[in-house]
């Protein structure tokens, strides 16, 4: 055969000799032909071939499809997050204005200070900041004695001041809730020297004749008391008749049984809501409306005090009537409906706050969020905790906090909780213990609800010394040069302390409106912002803050319990990780074993991984012991007077 014929015969074959002289012969595949392709195509036994490894595909990845849908369907599920309002998660930041930065040095705070500390709140991861009154005053009570609803005092600055801080506020993500004081007003309200005059204005107070007695002289018309001490009635010699004030004399009631009144009022909300104001707290709510009987008597409460004192009665006729709580209902209807007409016109619809000062029991307190079917105020100020004192500790709390749980479990009410405010004692001093500051505030940031921080809570300010001489309050000062101190509240209204610059950082003024703490130079924000301070009251405060976004502690069932000198706090939301807060409140250790002493012993977990503490622990083997990231065992926690401890349950 020639190599044209061996060619034809085999095409594209190689040829290769090795070293040894064998020759091996390699041959390239080529491939089938068409005509073969296409019979093999045909044959039945690749075609029944194809077929079943088609079905194998197919059933296997619908095997795989169902596998992974019921997967899905049948493996447990984290429960959907309930809808909440921004409020009931939030923390307020009461600011008492007078006493918070000084930008202009006449020694008083003003806006533009409130507006130079955004960053500060939002570094403090603030919801919303409540302002204390701005109104413009005859300053017998430091603007709660209003001249004027819809203007700003110039003490604070401007209108144009207040937009802009409005507008900054919210561009930083803040919101702003005002002070709304519709009890009364000052004596030199136009409303009431007109109502003095003009018969106009002739019923936008409570007015009386007064009785006349045997001996021909006129009395008030009736015992009615003034919260101050004294009678609630002041004569008027020119309209000579009684008018009523339930606080001082200076600060007449107004007539909120009177439509036009209320429709006074109404435009008030209307105008600060059109500012962009976020919400309200209505000042001293339980005084609203007294009862139309002016000639009836209160009846006497017993106790054994001064007939002029205000405990000397029973305010049945003066406190918490009916057409109070209808009242209430009516402004939350004025603030629902502008905050449905505005949601209009923003990218998102959002209610506006509407919270009430009311000084009442936790029982009476339901009426103002709901009365006869209607929703009332969105919160209801709690003030247990205000009732906190030195010899207050862990069984203690536990049946103030328990005092609030039980109304507002069964009531549907929304909680809030607070330290203090502008009128009460700082909790620092109430408490009679510095080193209990972060104990305290983890207490009250691990409850459930809402939280209202009066400005210095979190870097642990104190009541301030003040002097007679020093002396602002004119309730205190009445009281006269040896007792004013049982009555002032400008012990709690110093300054803010910012640095350890003089006063504070809080004024360049020649001096104060209040004095400053004399430990300021170590309590004040830039120190305890500051590092190599250690961990801060600011640091643990901030920590708290934050912890509290998790969903266990927004709207995780709430469990409370006590064993010794230590208060527990557990927090669940079913399918999120829980939360067990345990703080010594006494004054020596304790130990606890959670994982039979809890309100939910079999279901909390032998181990639990430390994520915040009170970070005041003496030694560094206990430091250790509780850093964050540490696992611990839950059946032998053992805790020092004012330690703290936050533990995840995984």
């Amino acid at each position: 055969m020639n190599g044209e014929a061996a060619a034809a015969v085999h095409p594209a074959v190689d040829v290769v000799v090795g070293s040894d002289g064998r020759s091996t012969v390699y041959r390239e595949f080529v491939g089938l032909k068409k005509e073969d392709l296409a019979r093999y195509a045909a044959d039945p036994y690749w075609v029944r071939l194809r077929l079943g490894l088609m079905a194998v595909f197919c059933v296997g990845w619908l095997g795989m499809l169902t596998g992974a849908v019921l997967i899905i369907v049948l493996a447990p599920k984290c429960p959907p997050c309930p809808t909440m309002e921004w409020w009931q998660s939030a923390v307020v930041y009461q600011v008492y204005p007078r006493s918070f930065q000084d930008t202009n040095d006449d020694g008083v705070g003003d806006l533009k200070g409130v507006q130079k500390h955004l960053e500060y709140f939002k570094n403090l991861s603030i919801t919303a900041v409540w302002l204390n009154s701005i109104y413009p005053s005859a300053n017998v009570d430091f603007g709660y004695d209003v001249t004027d609803h819809s203007n700003i005092s110039p003490v604070y600055g401007t209108m144009e001041d207040f937009v802009n801080l409005v507008s900054n506020m919210h561009r930083q993500g803040l919101k702003l809730i005002m002070d709304f004081i519709p009890n009364h007003t000052s004596q030199n309200h136009t409303w009431f020297q007109e109502s003095r005059r003009n018969a106009l204005y002739r019923d936008f107070y409570i007015w009386h004749p007064g009785k006349e007695l045997r001996n021909g002289t006129k009395a008030p018309p009736n015992n009615w008391l003034s919260v101050y001490g004294g009678s609630a009635w002041t004569y008027d010699d020119v309209r000579r008749e009684y008018y009523f004030h339930q606080f001082l004399k200076e600060q007449p009631d107004l007539n909120l049984s009177n439509p036009e009144v209320i429709q006074r009022l109404d435009d008030v909300l209307k105008f600060w809501l059109e500012k962009g104001v976020d919400g309200f707290c209505i000042d001293s709510a339980a005084y609203l409306v007294e009862s139309s009987s002016l000639s009836e008597d209160e009846p006497v409460s017993g106790e054994t005090v001064s007939s002029d004192d205000y405990r000397a009665l029973e305010h049945s006729l003066t406190r918490l009537q009916p057409e109070t709580f209808e009242l209430v209902t009516h402004w939350r209807e004025l603030l629902d409906n502008f905050s449905e007409s505005d949601g209009h016109s923003v990218s998102k619809f959002y209610p506006r706050l509407l919270v009430v000062e009311s000084y009442a029991t936790p029982n009476e307190s339901v009426q103002f969020v709901g009365y006869e079917d209607r929703p009332g105020a969105h919160l209801a100020t709690n003030m247990v905790l205000l009732q906190l004192t030195r010899d207050c500790r862990a069984s203690c709390i536990h049946g103030l906090v328990k005092l609030w749980m039980d109304q507002a479990q069964a009531s549907r009410m929304w909680s809030n909780w607070q330290l203090g405010n502008h009128d009460y004692s700082r909790v620092v001093t109430r408490f009679g213990d510095p080193t209990y500051v972060n104990a305290l505030n983890m207490l009250q940031l691990m409850l459930p609800g809402s939280a209202f921080t009066y400005y210095g809570e979190e870097i642990g300010m104190h009541d301030v010394d003040v002097s007679w001489n020093e002396a602002q309050d004119y309730v205190g000062k009445r009281a006269g040069k040896e007792l004013f101190m049982n009555y002032s509240r400008d012990p709690q209204r110093s300054p803010m302390q910012w640095s350890d610059e003089q006063f504070a950082g809080f004024t360049y003024a020649k001096s104060p409106w209040l004095p400053v703490a004399k430990d300021y130079y170590t309590i004040n924000v830039q120190a305890q912002s500051a590092h190599g301070f250690g961990i801060s009251n600011l640091d643990v405060y901030t920590e708290l803050v934050r912890i509290r976004q998790e969903p266990s502690l927004k709207w995780g069932d709430f469990y409370q319990g006590y064993e010794d000198n230590i208060y527990f706090i557990i927090r669940q939301a079913p399918g999120y990780s829980g939360f067990l807060a345990a703080i010594n409140f006494g004054v020596k250790a304790s130990s606890v074993n959670f994982v039979t002493s809890s309100p939910l012993a079999g279901l909390i977990p032998k181990l639990a991984t430390v994520v915040a503490s009170t970070g005041n622990f003496k030694d560094l083997t206990r430091m250790k012991e509780y850093a964050n990231g540490v696992e611990v065992k839950l059946s032998n926690v053992h805790l020092k007077p004012s330690e703290g401890v936050i533990f995840s349950l995984k």
